[in-house]
């Protein structure tokens, strides 16, 4: 999303943010992050909050990565709503999923888990948590040159299900979830 008058965006969050009793440390850490904004828009060198995102913390540490997509996503969704996040609020910047890089066999498997599970009436909590070992499982099989239910074979969920100890490294609530799926 395209960025406008940062100046003013900077001035209505950080009174809204006092305004609405946060604390001291995180008023700071979005004075900085809203100074960051302000600067590099002025400079010319970013004009969306992906650009913002890329240049200021994609291929840092993860940390660093998942705080500054916070902080950027706060700022974003304050700009187009001029609402906070309720500490359960995600945003799309720097791609916090990785659905999009499985396979279309395995997305579509995923897609109608889910569709399926909300007709059922199971709560979204559950369903994020079986989708969320889902998308572990197919990452690490299509790492493993996997990209299709045919090209599964016991070995290959062994050797996901196993340390290299030949003990189990998943637990059985893990494995609960990946069998409701």
């Amino acid at each position: 999303m395209q960025i406008n008058n940062p100046r003013k965006l900077q001035k209505d969050m950080l009174e809204a943010l006092k305004t609405s009793y946060y604390v001291d440390s995180t008023v700071g850490h979005f004075r900085q992050m809203l100074e960051k904004v302000c600067t590099s828009i002025e400079n010319g060198e970013c004009t969306t909050y992906e650009e913002l995102f890329s240049r200021h913390y994609q291929g840092k540490t993860k940390e660093a990565e998942r705080n500054g997509r916070w902080l950027l996503g706060a700022i974003e969704l304050f700009d187009t709503t001029k609402e906070f996040p309720n500490c359960r609020t995600r945003t799309s910047l720097g791609r916090t999923s990785k659905t999009e890089e499985l396979s279309e066999e395995f997305q579509k498997a995923l897609a109608h888990y889910q569709q399926a599970e909300r007709i059922r009436g199971i709560k979204d909590s559950t369903i994020y948590v079986v989708l969320h070992a889902g998308i572990c499982l197919f990452t690490t099989l299509q790492k493993a040159g996997i990209s299709g239910f045919e090209q599964i074979t016991e070995d290959s969920l062994v050797n996901y299900f196993m340390g290299s100890d030949g003990k189990p490294c998943k637990s059985g609530s893990y494995r609960t979830n990946l069998l409701s799926l």
